[in-house]
């Protein structure tokens, strides 16, 4: 069966920086039909992820509506076949429309948004480079907390699109809503936890669930804030050589061994 990515672009007003690259990304698959549960056989994809994929034309609208194009370009990329293993992000970092070397980073949009509002927010790949200088912007502009704990990290860094670009010597940043809600100090994973167990990747996971439009505007706020000083502010996007993905997935073999 034949699927395709889609992508687009936002031409960059810098004369000397127009040709380098800020890639937003966001899978636009889920798992299609499969067997019925409650005589439903439709895998809708609702959070997972047309949450993200939808998130990305109103990012593209925003920096489309900017006084000033950003200073480097930026290219939407919807990609296909993400739950078939980053098949669609893997093809065209293999593919490219422009010159692989000119993408200085990923800003992948998966699961935006939650089932509540959220003071906090996660980062996975932040202490990868200094991406990390964008986060914290974003974060500032928002009031929202960055929360340091590397479980999601552990779990979901290596599952979604931007993956394909890090391993490809590309930074990656993938911003994810936190689990503390507004007013509260206190931590309700179990609350994604149990939608985990009785939604994700089943037909259930459709528009009749209740979703917060807070939290999904506050995604789209960070990860708009994120590219928008990607693509305007860092003179250089640089991975930390200290970092775990750096060593593992960017060096090559004797560069990661004369590391050590």
């Amino acid at each position: 069966r034949n699927c395709r990515n889609v992508a687009g672009m936002i031409r960059g007003s810098d004369p000397e920086l127009r040709d380098e690259y800020i890639v937003l990304s966001a899978h636009l698959d889920h798992v299609g039909i499969g067997k019925p549960v409650k005589k439903d056989s439709i895998y809708n994809g609702a959070w997972d992820n047309a949450s993200g994929s939808s998130g990305i034309l109103c990012l593209a609208e925003a920096l489309s509506e900017l006084p000033v194009p950003p200073k480097r370009s930026v290219i939407f990329l919807w990609c296909t076949a993400e739950e078939k293993g980053l098949l669609g992000s893997n093809y065209f970092v293999s593919n490219p429309t422009v010159d692989i070397k000119k993408i200085k980073a990923c800003v992948n949009l998966d699961m935006v948004g939650g089932l509540f509002e959220s003071k906090d927010y996660i980062a996975m790949g932040y202490d990868a480079s200094n991406i990390s200088e964008a986060v914290d912007f974003a974060g500032k502009c928002t009031g929202l907390v960055r929360d340091p704990d590397l479980t999601y990290e552990n779990r979901y860094f290596q599952l979604s699109d931007h993956f394909s670009f890090v391993r490809e010597g590309i930074p990656g940043i993938f911003v994810w809503g936190g689990f503390t809600p507004v007013g509260s100090d206190k931590k309700m994973e179990k609350i994604y936890l149990k939608w985990e167990k009785k939604y994700l990747h089943k037909p259930q996971d459709d528009m009749n669930q209740d979703f917060s439009d807070a939290a999904f505007l506050n995604g789209l706020k960070l990860n708009f804030l994120t590219t928008w000083y990607l693509a305007n502010e860092l003179d250089e996007i640089t991975w930390n050589p200290d970092s775990h993905y750096y060593k593992k997935f960017v060096l090559k073999e004797g560069e990661a061994a004369e590391k050590e």
